[in-house]
């Protein structure tokens, strides 16, 4: 099942990318659903957050933990992150930015995206308690966000301001098998609903190999690189935290870019 859009925002869509512009999901799923994420909805709500929070602070798939380096390296708990997402959700759900996958029978929450619209001039919350170091987080992100916003404004000779971009935050799923293509499904909703509600592009942080590989191989992104012909990215070993982060899981983190006018692609 696929969000819902009436037949001229698909024309409309359909000319502006083709086959050879995007990767649609190369999987079907007959037992999940696909939808917008309701901020009045407090189950669903819920549910992503714990998808999220389980994703990020780590899950056992094959007797392997999983989990994101970032996190990992900042030792926070599925319960640190659980709260985290739950009031970064209650804030930017609203936006209608954010998705989930649901278990057709059950109607639990197996994946989700949370991004938002990005706002250059918004200031950082400071987090305080257990989730006080995803400050580091933030600290380390908001340095490629930064460069990623000059770099757009010299190339396209305009300021940046809201409404203009999409910022891809979160993405994560619970199951066993399919994980990678639950996401994928879920980018691919996003990426149709931004290009009809006017984004000129999505950008993420990657934080590791696997989801450089998915979101350039599968959703057409690609990497990004500043006025001096640099990529953007952070190298983890040259940060006081993130340095423990082993070099056979991750060694950096990079911008990707999806651009829905290709007019003004970077």
């Amino acid at each position: 099942m696929f969000l819902s859009y009436n037949l001229s925002n698909l024309i409309k869509f359909s000319l502006f990318i083709n086959s050879k512009d995007i990767v649609y999901c190369p999987v079907s799923f007959k037992d999940l659903t696909f939808e917008a994420l309701n901020p009045n909805y407090e189950e669903t709500v819920r549910g992503a957050a714990e998808c999220l929070a389980q994703s990020f602070a780590g899950v056992e798939v094959d007797g392997v933990h999983i989990s994101e380096p970032m996190v990992n390296a900042l030792n926070l708990s599925v319960v640190d992150m659980y709260e985290f997402v739950y009031g970064y959700l209650n804030v930017i759900a609203k936006q209608n930015l954010c998705y989930v996958a649901k278990d057709l029978l059950s109607g639990k929450v197996v994946g989700a995206i949370a991004c938002e619209n990005f706002n250059p001039d918004e200031e950082l919350p400071v987090l305080e308690g257990n989730i006080a170091p995803i400050n580091i987080a933030f600290d380390f992100l908001s340095e490629l966000d930064a460069r990623l916003v000059r770099t757009i404004e010299h190339k396209t000779g305009t300021k940046i301001r809201g409404d203009e971009y999409v910022h891809g935050f979160m993405s994560g799923a619970t199951l066993k098998d399919r994980k990678r293509f639950v996401i994928i499904k879920l980018v691919e909703c996003l990426i149709i609903d931004a290009y009809n509600k006017g984004y000129k592009g999505i950008f993420v942080e990657a934080t590791n190999p696997k989801s450089v590989k998915m979101s350039s191989e599968y959703c057409g992104f690609h990497q990004v690189y500043d006025i001096y012909g640099e990529p953007i990215l952070g190298k983890y070993a040259e940060h006081p935290v993130f340095n423990s982060i082993p070099k056979e899981i991750a060694t950096e983190c990079c911008i990707l870019y999806r651009p829905l006018n290709f007019e003004l692609d970077i």
